[in-house]
């Protein structure tokens, strides 16, 4: 997902956002220019089920591709 460079990669998400809403967008966003097969390659982590579930729905949302496991 990303090139190697000496650089920090930190991202934030504002408070009040809908986290999952934005982070998906975040990744599409970052993924744009890539090959659709890339996406495959990115694992993210999160804390609990209902985290996963409103991710998986915002990414589900956002148009088709492949959707996460």
């Amino acid at each position: 997902m990303f090139e190697a460079t000496s650089k920090s990669r930190v991202f934030t998400i504002p408070p009040g956002c809908d986290f999952s809403q934005v982070l998906a967008q975040g990744v599409m966003q970052r993924m744009g220019s890539m090959p659709p097969e890339e996406l495959a390659r990115v694992t993210i982590y999160v804390n609990s089920r209902r985290s996963e579930r409103k991710l998986h729905e915002a990414f589900a949302t956002s148009g088709p591709r492949l959707l996460p496991q």
